[in-house]
């Protein structure tokens, strides 16, 4: 008699755990599928482009023609600086 009773009530909470299983599976398997609400309505006039904060790419020739002389004559400055003082050691020895 106590077998059978101890039979049936292992036969319930093995249904009772199968079927708490399988609900924790389905929630578990619907959770990877997110849902999205909807966009709705939109703004009639929609976006508004913002002004490129990025420089010219273009840049006049004269002010490359003007930064190239500048360089030089700051090479050519230091250069005949360099001579001069190789002319005062040269001079003294």
């Amino acid at each position: 008699m106590n077998t059978e009773l101890r039979r049936l009530h292992n036969l319930a909470a093995r249904t009772a755990h199968v079927e708490a299983a399988r609900k924790a599976l389905a929630l578990h398997r619907a959770a990877n599928f997110m849902t999205y609400p909807p966009a709705g309505t939109t703004a009639g006039e929609g976006m508004v482009p913002k002004p490129s904060e990025r420089r010219r790419k273009i840049v006049a020739g004269a002010k490359i023609g003007r930064v190239s002389q500048a360089t030089k004559v700051a090479q050519a400055v230091r250069d005949a600086r360099g001579e001069r003082s190789k002319a005062d050691v040269a001079g003294t020895s």
